[in-house]
Protein backbone atom coordinates (compact mmCIF):
# COMPACT_ATOMS: atom_id res chain seq x y z
CA UNK A 1 0.00 0.00 0.00
CA UNK A 2 1.00 3.71 -0.69
CA UNK A 3 1.90 5.85 2.38
CA UNK A 4 -0.85 7.83 4.08
CA UNK A 5 -1.53 11.70 2.76
CA UNK A 6 -0.70 10.24 -1.17
CA UNK A 7 -4.22 10.59 -3.82
CA UNK A 8 -2.77 6.90 -4.24
CA UNK A 9 -3.78 5.90 -0.39
CA UNK A 10 -7.25 7.34 -0.92
CA UNK A 11 -7.59 6.07 -4.25
CA UNK A 12 -6.85 2.69 -2.63
CA UNK A 13 -9.67 3.40 0.39
CA UNK A 14 -8.22 5.39 3.26
CA UNK A 15 -10.28 8.12 4.16
CA UNK A 16 -7.90 9.85 6.77
CA UNK A 17 -7.69 13.77 7.11
CA UNK A 18 -4.09 13.35 4.99
CA UNK A 19 -5.32 10.95 2.39
CA UNK A 20 -8.52 13.25 1.97
CA UNK A 21 -6.61 16.71 2.02
CA UNK A 22 -3.97 14.69 -0.74
CA UNK A 23 -6.69 13.74 -2.85
CA UNK A 24 -8.85 17.17 -3.04
CA UNK A 25 -5.54 18.86 -3.92
CA UNK A 26 -5.17 16.44 -6.78
CA UNK A 27 -8.58 17.58 -7.93
CA UNK A 28 -8.04 21.26 -7.21
CA UNK A 29 -5.01 21.19 -9.85
CA UNK A 30 -7.05 18.84 -12.18
CA UNK A 31 -9.87 21.35 -12.11
CA UNK A 32 -7.23 24.48 -12.66
CA UNK A 33 -5.25 22.49 -15.70
CA UNK A 34 -8.91 21.66 -17.05
CA UNK A 35 -9.89 25.47 -16.70
CA UNK A 36 -6.22 26.71 -18.77
CA UNK A 37 -6.65 24.38 -21.21
CA UNK A 38 -3.86 22.18 -20.11
CA UNK A 39 -5.82 19.21 -19.30
CA UNK A 40 -4.84 16.17 -20.56
CA UNK A 41 -7.20 13.63 -20.03
CA UNK A 42 -8.68 11.01 -22.56
CA UNK A 43 -9.63 11.54 -26.28
CA UNK A 44 -11.46 9.53 -29.01
CA UNK A 45 -9.03 8.26 -31.90
CA UNK A 46 -10.82 9.09 -34.73
CA UNK A 47 -9.13 11.84 -35.81
CA UNK A 48 -5.80 10.46 -35.01
CA UNK A 49 -6.59 6.80 -37.14
CA UNK A 50 -7.25 8.49 -40.18
CA UNK A 51 -4.52 10.71 -40.25
CA UNK A 52 -2.54 7.47 -39.06
CA UNK A 53 -3.91 5.20 -42.10
CA UNK A 54 -3.17 8.66 -44.35
CA UNK A 55 0.51 8.45 -43.25
CA UNK A 56 0.72 4.82 -44.20
CA UNK A 57 3.53 3.72 -42.68
CA UNK A 58 3.56 1.05 -39.60
CA UNK A 59 3.23 1.72 -36.33
CA UNK A 60 7.03 1.95 -35.11
CA UNK A 61 7.42 4.72 -37.48
CA UNK A 62 5.25 6.76 -37.07
CA UNK A 63 5.66 6.49 -33.10
CA UNK A 64 9.30 7.60 -33.43
CA UNK A 65 8.37 10.19 -35.75
CA UNK A 66 5.54 11.33 -33.46
CA UNK A 67 7.94 10.97 -30.08
CA UNK A 68 5.13 8.32 -28.50
CA UNK A 69 5.51 4.61 -27.74
CA UNK A 70 3.97 2.08 -30.45
CA UNK A 71 1.63 1.00 -28.06
CA UNK A 72 -0.27 4.74 -28.41
CA UNK A 73 -0.01 4.19 -32.13
CA UNK A 74 -2.21 0.87 -31.32
CA UNK A 75 -4.04 2.10 -29.48
CA UNK A 76 -4.95 4.45 -31.72
CA UNK A 77 -5.41 1.86 -34.37
CA UNK A 78 -8.03 -0.28 -32.44
CA UNK A 79 -10.07 2.72 -31.63
CA UNK A 80 -9.09 2.89 -27.66
CA UNK A 81 -8.64 6.63 -26.07
CA UNK A 82 -5.26 8.31 -25.90
CA UNK A 83 -4.23 11.11 -23.75
CA UNK A 84 -4.83 14.87 -25.58
CA UNK A 85 -0.93 14.90 -26.30
CA UNK A 86 -0.56 12.05 -27.76
CA UNK A 87 -3.32 12.47 -29.96
CA UNK A 88 -1.76 16.09 -31.18
CA UNK A 89 1.48 14.49 -31.15
CA UNK A 90 0.06 12.23 -33.53
CA UNK A 91 -1.44 14.76 -35.84
CA UNK A 92 1.17 16.99 -35.75
CA UNK A 93 3.42 14.20 -37.94
CA UNK A 94 3.52 14.89 -41.45
CA UNK A 95 4.83 12.81 -44.86
CA UNK A 96 8.59 14.41 -44.30
CA UNK A 97 8.68 13.34 -40.65
CA UNK A 98 8.44 9.70 -41.60
CA UNK A 99 10.89 9.70 -43.92
CA UNK A 100 13.73 11.57 -41.08
CA UNK A 101 11.98 8.61 -38.70
CA UNK A 102 13.77 6.14 -41.34
CA UNK A 103 17.44 6.45 -39.95
CA UNK A 104 16.29 5.96 -36.10
CA UNK A 105 14.36 2.39 -36.70
CA UNK A 106 15.88 -0.85 -36.78
CA UNK A 107 16.35 -2.32 -40.20
CA UNK A 108 13.26 -4.91 -40.01
CA UNK A 109 11.13 -1.80 -39.56
CA UNK A 110 8.16 -1.88 -42.61
CA UNK A 111 8.47 1.75 -44.71
CA UNK A 112 5.68 2.49 -47.44
CA UNK A 113 6.81 0.34 -50.90
CA UNK A 114 6.36 3.65 -52.76
CA UNK A 115 10.00 5.13 -53.48
CA UNK A 116 11.36 1.23 -54.01
CA UNK A 117 8.88 0.59 -56.40
CA UNK A 118 9.85 3.84 -58.40
CA UNK A 119 13.58 2.92 -58.16
CA UNK A 120 12.83 -0.77 -59.14
CA UNK A 121 10.27 0.67 -61.91
CA UNK A 122 13.24 2.82 -63.05
CA UNK A 123 16.16 0.01 -63.38
CA UNK A 124 13.41 -2.62 -65.04
CA UNK A 125 12.73 0.99 -68.05
CA UNK A 126 16.95 0.72 -68.02
CA UNK A 127 16.83 -2.59 -69.14
CA UNK A 128 17.26 -4.84 -66.20
CA UNK A 129 14.65 -7.51 -65.63
CA UNK A 130 14.06 -8.57 -61.73
CA UNK A 131 15.24 -11.64 -61.37
CA UNK A 132 18.75 -10.03 -62.37
CA UNK A 133 18.29 -7.13 -59.81
CA UNK A 134 17.06 -10.10 -57.35
CA UNK A 135 20.53 -11.72 -57.49
CA UNK A 136 22.58 -8.59 -57.55
CA UNK A 137 20.32 -7.32 -54.21
CA UNK A 138 21.29 -10.84 -52.33
CA UNK A 139 17.64 -12.08 -52.93
CA UNK A 140 16.23 -15.33 -54.93
CA UNK A 141 13.18 -13.34 -56.21
CA UNK A 142 12.99 -9.62 -56.12
CA UNK A 143 9.28 -9.41 -55.80
CA UNK A 144 7.58 -5.99 -54.30
CA UNK A 145 3.54 -6.27 -54.19
CA UNK A 146 2.76 -5.61 -50.77
CA UNK A 147 2.53 -1.44 -50.10
CA UNK A 148 5.25 -1.83 -47.73
CA UNK A 149 8.55 -3.11 -47.14
CA UNK A 150 11.18 -3.60 -44.57
CA UNK A 151 14.10 -0.97 -44.09
CA UNK A 152 16.69 -3.67 -45.02
CA UNK A 153 15.35 -4.34 -48.75
CA UNK A 154 14.41 -0.72 -49.26
CA UNK A 155 18.09 0.07 -48.85
CA UNK A 156 19.66 -2.96 -51.05
CA UNK A 157 17.58 -1.78 -53.99
CA UNK A 158 18.47 1.89 -53.31
CA UNK A 159 22.46 1.03 -53.52
CA UNK A 160 21.89 -1.29 -56.13
CA UNK A 161 20.30 2.04 -58.10
CA UNK A 162 23.24 4.45 -57.02
CA UNK A 163 25.43 1.81 -58.67
CA UNK A 164 23.80 0.63 -61.44
CA UNK A 165 20.97 3.17 -61.72
CA UNK A 166 23.71 5.90 -62.79
CA UNK A 167 25.71 3.76 -65.23
CA UNK A 168 22.43 2.90 -66.99
CA UNK A 169 21.23 6.29 -67.45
Amino acid sequence: MNPHGTRQRFHQGCRCESCRNAWNCYQASRARARRRGDWQGLVRTKAARSHIEKLGASNRVIAVAAGVSASVIDRIRTGKKILVRSRDAVLAVRQQDIANAYPLLSAGAFIPADETKRLLADLESAGFNRCELGRKVGLTELRIEKPRVRLWNAKRVERIYRKIGTKAA
